[in-house]
């Protein structure tokens, strides 16, 4: 005799939880709850902002090369990181190619932080020694490595858009590690609390 035989308030219960997990996985809905879809919007909606900002920031016709996770990539829809492309090629930057940067712990990634290790730039750059930035949309660099440190030739600068003043620490902007960064503001103009949300440009010595 089996345990569940043995037990029948516990084969109930298990039958129970089957039908139930086949209940929700019958009637879940294709499309993600509602804030969850707004949530996203709004991210997108941001990173459209700060993608024009960037733009205004390049001179006409700079070539450039994105940076993203391809985690990051496959989890949302292109549509999303269409409105990021177009407001970059409306600005008048050329986009030459979209790295997908695979996260990997031997090649010094950090999967549970926020950002890609600067090695990963130090690779982009090199493969691309010609363009005129090279941009990342996920977030700042890790693992700085005192051999890495850029000149203001060495390589194409990196530029950051990242939400929030907290993604785009000063320091990394006063050290050349980023040659300037765009972030998002809402509510904020000196203090005084504004309806319009907008976006804020901040340069490093390499860009002044």
């Amino acid at each position: 005799m089996s345990f569940l035989e043995k037990q029948p308030k516990v084969a109930v219960a298990a039958a129970l939880i089957l039908i139930l997990i086949s209940l929700v996985s019958l009637f879940r809905p294709d499309s993600p709850p509602k804030f969850v879809e707004q949530s996203v919007s709004k991210l997108f909606t941001d990173m459209a902002l700060q993608a024009e900002q960037i733009a205004n920031f390049l001179e006409d016709g700079s070539r450039v090369v994105l940076m993203e996770r391809d985690l990051t990539l496959k989890a949302h829809r292109e549509s999303d990181y269409q409105r990021i492309f177009r407001a970059l090629e409306d600005g008048g930057v050329s986009i030459q190619h979209v790295e997908r940067l695979i996260v990997d712990e031997r090649q010094g990634w950090d999967p549970f932080a926020p950002g890609f290790p600067y090695s990963e730039f130090v690779r982009v750059a090199g493969e691309y020694p010609d363009v005129d930035a090279v941009i990342s949309l996920c977030g700042t660099p890790y693992g700085l490595v005192a051999s890495d440190r850029p000149s203001s030739s060495a390589r194409p600068p990196l530029l950051i858009m990242n939400k929030g003043w907290s993604g785009l620490p000063k320091w990394l902007l006063d050290e050349g590690w980023v040659a300037g960064g765009v972030v998002y503001a809402e509510g904020w103009s000196a203090g005084d609390p504004v309806e319009e949300k907008y976006t804020i440009l901040l340069r490093g010595r390499y860009m002044e």
